[in-house]
């Protein structure tokens, strides 16, 4: 009898699991159409995500020579560089966005 209980215990934890799964990968399909509709307003991401890697790895050769740098800092930096970069593509594409819409 105990035996028949987990079975179906199981079968319903994976019916569940399969449904939130199937909700995630549906939320993330529209998240990915959103994205793809406004990533020509993003064009100077790239080199703000350039400027990330540079920081990780001046940090890691920093770390070495002076001392490890705290977390804090790190993500300020990370933080800041990626929103500069968001803000400065939508500011400089802001005439196609005017021109589209």
């Amino acid at each position: 009898m105990g035996d028949a209980a987990f079975h179906r215990d199981g079968v319903e934890l994976l019916v569940h699991v399969l449904a939130v799964a199937k909700q995630a990968i549906l939320g993330l399909r529209a998240l990915y159409f959103a994205l793809a509709a406004i990533l020509h307003r993003f064009a100077y991401l790239k080199y703000a995500l350039a400027l990330v890697l540079v920081f990780i790895g001046g940090k890691i050769i920093v770390a070495e020579m002076v001392g490890k740098i705290p977390s804090a800092v790190s993500l300020a930096v990370t933080f800041g560089l990626l929103a500069a970069g968001v803000l400065f593509s939508l500011w400089k594409t802001r005439d196609e966005a005017a021109k589209a819409g």
